[in-house]
């Protein structure tokens, strides 16, 4: 394929006046390109052989005289730059006559050209197929094609799909020249408009725009388009007149352009206000050039229609139940439903018609403690005028029988409970830990310092002892009557090597403690540890817990929790020196809470979960004197519980809703300094043959963040009193302490069960 350009050569146009003589005007084109698989030959040397020009002049400019038939595939499209004055009418055509060329001579083509419609604003293509031309007599004989209308602005012509002479079989045909004939005509503007409600408005006309909301703003845009061929002046800003139950003037915004090209357009608001029910009009008018319709007049009508109006009234006071409202329209209405109400913190259910435009509607707070909002959404009924109501005043009831306060009492409790809970878990990991550390200096005197010195001792059988198999095999009860506390538990067992220096070790721990003489904390945690002496100077443990605790509570709000957690850890001991150890845990787990309280009208209950991270660490020493042994320790401690958003269920005698609260996180550290005294006591028995009476005043300070940040110390007092079995194995113990820091007292009694390996 093969592209010619032509510049300012390719076309002769012909003008023509309407139902006058011709005028000859010569039109150059932009382009000439074809397109096709067979190469354009253009010869110009063949004008010289021509007798007569088409258009009556001596020189024939743009001809096209191929050589060659020309490829009927070929597509020949004509560049135009004409003047807006200048039409195109019709296309001319010289096809070969005479049997010039072998008188192959185009009988039949496509058209399409492309031109501005100035009514869509868009370069738009006329198409026309199959356009035939008859038999070419000579060279005088041209073949016009007249276009169905005038065409503006025309950019490009484009012919196609040539036929050659014989009827029925497509040969390459020849053609000699190729013509526009353009026609001079006025440029004349043209003014429509159309208007946003209702489209195209001839001038003169109305524009309906139905039922409208008496006292309210209505606006209306209307856009004007120039469909002529010459500019279109807008004179000045719309004016609007002979207003009939219309509120105040009618504004109408200045168009955004003045002077319209062929095919713009602009635009401008009309903005009224009805003033009463009824028909109301106005008349608007667009001044402009356009030569017949220089005041372009649209009348604009309506129904004014009162929109219905609606309140809505209800009980006082704080609902803590369902409670009814009342909505009542000003006039009869039809269309009202539940979804209609707009509320907030509360769900609508059973809406009954009372009477005409009164209606009724339950309403059930979604969460208590907090406002319940009722508001109708505009545009929810219609009366029989076809009027929509405005939105109504709002009506609030307080709502919940969880109050503020109440509320964060709740919370309170929550926080306080998760408190204990951690600190109780805390002790309990120092306290096993304390034992491990007494399980490790035990090994380490068996052995006499060295492994191998003693496997040769007589006491070998003592550190064979820790190891030994024992079945699984103990069982016991335990009952407690304060506010009525029982545990089960059957466990102790154990397996251990010697030679591999590990041991399983299962222990059970009950803790009661009392708060300010009021509150009561029962305690049971269950416990298997494995751990191995890494080195003669190091122990290494892990663990799994698990906890059973009820909580007795008595505050504003009385009742219980109960809770059941379940832990994982490590934990290590190692000798600095001779009498110095260093030990530490850490653990993490998770606990669940089942709590029940209440007032005596509002019963709470709240089912929640609290994931906890623990550790701590301590240092130690000993110090053996006559009759008793020293052991100072300091120790430090952290726990960080999560207790985030709780869902309650609170009830009344009349009501169940859901609620909840944000009880958020909690973060307690311990520093505290024990110097521990042991004092050995001697017993006779069947199973436990050696005791030992623990003395352990405290020094603690507490620091605790929950929804706020306190810092507490204090001091304390720990007395234990502890059997022992003739191999050392088996333990039982009795502790009671009290412990005083800042404005909170506590009270515990401890009973431990153990076996040791």
């Amino acid at each position: 394929m093969s592209t010619i350009w032509l510049r300012r050569s390719a076309a002769i146009v012909a003008a023509y006046m309407l139902s006058s003589a011709a005028t000859a005007q010569s039109i150059p084109a932009d382009t000439v390109t074809s397109t096709g698989d067979q190469t354009l030959n253009l010869n110009f040397s063949c004008l010289s052989d021509i007798s007569a020009a088409s258009d009556g002049s001596t020189s024939r400019l743009g001809a096209i005289c191929p050589r060659n038939p020309i490829n009927p595939d070929f597509s020949i499209n004509f560049g135009f730059s004409p003047e807006d004055t200048e039409m195109l009418t019709a296309v001319r055509v010289w096809a070969n006559g005479g049997n010039i060329y072998s008188d192959h001579e185009l009988r039949q083509f496509d058209l399409e050209v492309d031109h501005f419609d100035p009514e869509t604003g868009q370069v738009e293509t006329l198409q026309l197929d199959n356009v035939q031309l008859g038999d070419t007599l000579n060279d005088s004989d041209p073949k016009t094609v007249d276009l169905p209308e005038p065409l503006f602005r025309v950019s490009e012509v484009r012919i196609s799909d040539l036929v050659g002479l014989t009827s029925g079989n497509r040969r390459r045909p020849t053609f000699r020249e190729f013509q526009g004939v353009f026609t001079a005509m006025p440029l004349t503007p043209e003014i429509t408009v159309a208007s946003g409600t209702t489209g195209d408005i001839n001038h003169g006309g109305t524009d309906p725009q139905g039922t409208q909301l008496t006292a309210t703003e209505q606006t209306v845009t209307y856009t004007v388009r120039n469909t002529g061929t010459g500019p279109l002046t807008l004179s000045g800003t719309p004016t609007a007149e002979n207003l009939n139950k219309i509120t105040g003037p009618v504004m109408i915004s200045a168009p955004a352009q003045s002077v319209l090209q062929p095919g713009e357009t602009t635009s401008f608001d009309v903005t009224y206000v009805p003033t009463d029910d009824g028909p109301f009009s106005f008349d608007v008018s667009i001044a402009n050039d356009d030569s017949d319709e220089s005041q372009f007049d649209v009348t604009v009508s309506g129904t004014g229609n009162n929109a219905p109006t609606a309140t809505i009234t209800g009980p006082s006071g704080p609902q803590g139940d369902p409670f009814m409202i009342t909505v009542t329209f000003s006039e009869d209405v039809s269309g009202f439903e539940l979804d209609d109400l707009a509320l907030i913190n509360g769900t609508a259910s059973n809406l009954t018609m009372v009477s005409a435009g009164v209606y009724t509607v339950m309403i059930t707070p979604v969460t208590q403690g907090q406002n319940v909002t009722i508001n109708l959404l505009p545009g929810s009924v219609v009366d029989s005028d076809g009027a929509t109501n405005a939105e109504a005043a709002a009506f609030m009831a307080t709502s919940g029988a969880l109050a503020s306060d109440l509320s964060d009492a709740v919370r309170d409790i929550i926080i306080e409970e998760a408190v204990k809970t951690t600190r109780a878990s805390l002790q309990d990991h120092q306290r096993f830990v304390r034992g491990a550390r007494e399980r490790f200096t035990a090994e380490r005197a068996c052995r006499a310092d060295d492994l191998e010195t003693a496997m040769s001792d007589e006491d070998l059988s003592d550190c064979g002892a820790l190891y030994d198999h024992v079945p699984l095999r103990f069982s016991g009860d335990i009952e407690v009557t304060q506010n009525s506390s029982f545990v089960a538990g059957s466990f102790f067992g154990m397996t251990g090597s010697l030679t591999d220096q590990r041991r399983r070790l299962i222990s059970g721990d009950f803790n009661i403690t009392r708060f300010d003489g009021q509150e009561t904390l029962a305690t049971f945690t269950g416990r298997i540890a494995w751990e191995a002496m890494e080195t003669e100077d190091v122990l290494v443990g892990t663990f799994i817990s698990g906890m059973v605790e009820q909580s007795d509570i008595n505050d504003d709000l009385d009742g219980t929790r109960m809770g059941y957690g379940l832990q994982a850890g490590a934990y290590f001991v190692e000798a600095l020196d001779r009498d110095l150890y260093l030990d530490g845990f850490i653990a993490a787990g998770v606990g669940q809470n089942q709590l029940d309280i209440g007032d005596g009208f509002f019963e709470i209950e709240g089912d929640y979960l609290t994931p906890t991270v623990q550790a701590g660490m301590a240092i130690s020493g000993e110090r053996e004197f006559d009759h008793f042994i020293l052991r100072p320790e300091l120790s430090l401690a952290y726990g960080y519980t999560s207790i985030g958003d709780v869902d309650l269920t609170v009830s009344t005698p009349t009501s169940e809703v859901a609620d909840g609260v944000d009880a958020g996180d909690l973060y307690l550290g311990l520093l505290q300094f024990t110097p521990e005294v042991l004092v050995p006591l001697n017993v006779s028995g069947d199973i436990f043959d050696a005791a030992e009476l623990r003395v352990a005043p405290t020094l603690t300070c507490e620091v605790l963040t929950t929804t706020e940040r306190t810092e507490d110390c204090g001091g304390g007092l720990e007395l234990e009193l502890s059997a022992f079995s003739d191999d050392g194995l088996q333990e039982i113990s009795a502790r009671i302490s009290r412990e005083v820091i800042g404005n909170s007292e506590r009270d515990s009694f401890g009973l431990t069960l153990a076996r040791r390996f």
